[in-house]
C-alpha cells in the first residue's frame, strides 16, 4: 500500500536525481532550474509527513529559485527572507524547525547571488543544516538526499574553484618581456569566457607570439571590475607595466573598445613567476 510515508519518500528520490545532476553544471540558470524542480518535491514530502513549517519555507524555496533565474534583485532577497521567516514563525512546532528554517534563509541569500561559488558555499551550509533536521524527525530518503546533495556539491566545488587547472594565453613582445623581467605583475584582459575560468592558484602558460617562447605562471589573484578605469584606479601603474593611468587607458584602447569593456568587464590576471 502507499502511504503518505512511502509517497513522501518516493518523491525524494526522483528530488534526488535532480539534486544530482545540479551541480554537475556550472551555468547558473541550469543549477536553479534543477533547484527548483528539487525542492517542489522536497516540500511536498515534508507535507506528506505532517512537517508543515519545512514543507512551507521550501515550497517558498522553490518559488525563490526560479525568480532568481531571471533576477538577483535584492529586494526580492529581502522580500523571500521575510516570507520564510514570517511562515517559520507561523507553523512553528518544535526545535528542529529553526533548522529547516535556517537552512532556508541560507539557501535564499545563495539563490540570489551572482557567483557561482559564493552560491555554493551557502548550499552546503544549509544542507548541513537539513541533514540534522532530517535526522530529527526521521525521514531516511530525506537524509540520503541532502548527504548526497553536500558530496556532489563539494565534488562540484574542488572541480571548479579548488583543483589547480593550466591554461595559455598569448602576448606581444613587450608585454611578454616585461613580465618575464618581474616589470609587470598583473595582465589585463577582458573578462570574457577564457577569462572566467580562470582561478587563483592556477597555473597559467604565456606565449609570445613573435617566438613562440614561453614564461610558466601561477596566478595568484583575479581582480574583476566593470572598467579599465575601475581596476587602473585601484593598482599601482607600475604592477601593469607602465607609469601613470592615463597612459594605461590610452593603451588599453588600442585592443579593447568601450563596447566590449562595458559588456563583458575587465580582469586583471596577478601574476607570479616560476
Amino acid at each position: 500500500m502507499f502511504t503518505p510515508f512511502l509517497i513522501s519518500q518516493i518523491l525524494i528520490g526522483i528530488a534526488l536525481v535532480f539534486d544530482l545532476a545540479s551541480f554537475q553544471f556550472k551555468n547558473r540558470k541550469r543549477i536553479l532550474i534543477c533547484f527548483a524542480v528539487a525542492a517542489s518535491l522536497i516540500s511536498t514530502h515534508f507535507f506528506l509527513l505532517g512537517e508543515n513549517t519545512a514543507g512551507s519555507v521550501v515550497a517558498l524555496s522553490a518559488v525563490r529559485f526560479v525568480v532568481s533565474i531571471f533576477t538577483t534583485d535584492k529586494r526580492l532577497l529581502w522580500l523571500f527572507l521575510g516570507l520564510i521567516l514570517a511562515a517559520g514563525v507561523i507553523t512553528f512546532d518544535g526545535v528542529e524547525d529553526v533548522l529547516s528554517v535556517s537552512a532556508m534563509l541560507l539557501s535564499t541569500f545563495s539563490a540570489f547571488s551572482a557567483q557561482d561559488k559564493r552560491l555554493r558555499l551557502f548550499m552546503m551550509v544549509a544542507s548541513t543544516l537539513m541533514i540534522t533536521h532530517n535526522i530529527l524527525i526521521f525521514t531516511p530518503a530525506g537524509i540520503v538526499l541532502e548527504s548526497f546533495f553536500l558530496a556532489s556539491n563539494l565534488f562540484a566545488y574542488y572541480r571548479y574553484y579548488l583543483k589547480q587547472k593550466q591554461h595559455q594565453m598569448h602576448l606581444d613582445q613587450k608585454p611578454f618581456s616585461l613580465i618575464r623581467e618581474g616589470k609587470k605583475t598583473i595582465e589585463v584582459r577582458l573578462n570574457d569566457e577564457k577569462r572566467q575560468e580562470l582561478r587563483p592558484n592556477d597555473l597559467l602558460l604565456l606565449v609570445n607570439r613573435e617566438d613562440e617562447s614561453q614564461l610558466r605562471i601561477t596566478i595568484t589573484a583575479v581582480h574583476k571590475y566593470q572598467t579599465f578605469k575601475e581596476l587602473f584606479d585601484s593598482h599601482a601603474p607600475e604592477v601593469f607595466g607602465g607609469t601613470c593611468k592615463e597612459e594605461l587607458l590610452s593603451n588599453i584602447r588600442q585592443f579593447y573598445s568601450v563596447a566590449d569593456e562595458q559588456k563583458l568587464g575587465v580582469v586583471g590576471i596577478e601574476l607570479k613567476l616560476h
